[in-house]
């Protein structure tokens, strides 16, 4: 027998079947949006929260008409890349991300003179000379007091505007004029060099290598210092990377590949960078790799100088070495970065500079702890704030590890 159902009630259940299909539908839709545009709720939310500051501000900011743009764009880009949290990542404005490549290329900026303060001096103290810089080779030395700049005196008032003269790229020159002693001097000085990253020293059988960052030209470089040192006798070697973070992975790669050999322990790279935390666990779908190559420099006993602040490029430096079994660290456990950052560039000019990748060195399976010295030597902390300027002597660590070295040799 039949059953009849009245017409409301087949309209209930027509709007019934409607509703859970267009509930299935937006909720199948809900999850396409997700991949396509993850976090899209987080998203809206942000906008409507700048939407609303705006307005705040359109509606009720005294100096409204004074609002530069450009300074707004790049304090709100500036802004969202310091609150995802990330101490690595950082957003460049136009002019940083034009001295950010140059530096990366191996170009610096200025004379090479590190200036400082001095008591009683009306003038730009010499605080510091970088090694090849335009200031070394006119002959500048740490301790000169620069009294005029293209003739004009250095005072209170002209300070700030004639020490700017000492910044800048090539193709411009100035002229100093500096007293050392009672001697006065005057000479001319091109701005704008090649960046040396790499510096070294001989201590009698050991040869002394600071590098203080990893860029373009560092490769080459360290390859010279090696070869300098070990035609002067060189027979072991130091090489310092403390306070140093500045640099690529790709050229710290690039640098350490002069001093090990063809890796061996399956695979032929110095390291290899994942894009995910599941690749990395997994050690698979390498989002970049770092190879090693057969050539070698082929050296003695060397140690490396690690601190606190020895951190990216420098800790993959520092862990190949001992990876492959070339070297042992002394001073201090080091920062712990492990992770890989790309320079993305903007349409507005400027750029991003993000971690987009974790780096597995070699052998080890990790350093983002920080690296373990074998040689533990501490710094007093007042040292530790001038360390560039500590002599031979006066450095724990440095003679902790010339020591070893020493001890090795004999």
């Amino acid at each position: 027998m039949n059953k009849k159902i009245s017409i409301g009630l087949a309209l209930t259940l027509v709007i019934l079947t409607a509703a859970v299909s267009f509930t299935l539908t937006m909720s199948y839709s809900q999850q396409i949006y997700n991949k396509l545009l993850p976090d899209l709720a987080g998203r809206l939310d942000r906008r409507f929260e700048l939407e609303e500051v705006e307005g705040v501000v359109n509606a009720h900011y005294y100096y409204v008409d004074r609002i530069n743009n450009n300074t707004l764009n790049n304090f709100l880009a500036d802004g969202y890349i310091t609150g995802i949290g990330d101490s690595y990542s950082s957003y460049l404005t136009p002019a940083q991300y034009r001295e950010y490549t140059d530096k990366l290329e191996g170009k610096k900026h200025g004379t090479g003179i590190v200036v400082g303060h001095k008591q009683d001096c009306l003038c730009i103290y010499v605080a510091g000379v970088a090694p090849g810089s335009p200031a070394d080779k006119a002959g500048l030395e740490k301790g000169d007091s620069i009294t005029k700049v293209d003739g004009n005196e250095v005072n209170l008032e002209s300070y700030d505007e004639l020490l700017a003269k000492l910044e800048g790229m090539s193709l411009k020159t100035v002229t100093l004029t500096y007293k050392r002693g009672e001697k006065e001097k005057t000479t001319g000085l091109m701005i704008g060099y090649e960046l040396q990253s790499v510096v070294f020293s001989l201590h009698e059988k050991i040869g002394y290598i600071r590098i203080t960052g990893f860029f373009k030209s560092t490769p080459g470089q360290l390859e010279n210092a090696v070869k300098e040192l070990t035609n002067k006798g060189a027979k072991a070697f130091i090489f310092d990377v403390r306070n140093t973070s500045e640099g690529t992975i790709k050229y710290a790669a690039s640098t350490v590949d002069n001093l090990v050999p063809l890796g061996k322990e399956g695979s032929q790279v110095i390291a290899t960078a994942y894009k995910t935390p599941e690749d990395f666990k997994a050690k698979q779908n390498a989002y970049d790799t770092f190879p090693s190559t057969p050539k070698e420099l082929t050296l003695a006993p060397m140690i490396v100088l690690i601190n606190s602040k020895t951190s990216g490029p420098a800790e993959l430096f520092a862990v190949t070495l001992t990876d492959y079994k070339k070297a042992e660290l002394c001073g201090v456990r080091s920062a712990g970065n492990d992770s890989m950052q790309n320079l993305l560039p903007l349409k507005s000019g400027g750029a991003v500079l993000i971690t987009v990748a974790r780096v597995r060195p070699y052998v080890s399976e990790s350093y983002e702890d920080g690296l373990q010295p074998h040689i533990e030597e501490r710094l007093d902390a007042d040292k530790e704030l001038i360390l560039d300027r500590l002599s031979f002597e006066e450095d724990s660590q440095l003679q902790a590890a010339y020591e070893s070295l020493m001890e090795g040799l004999e």
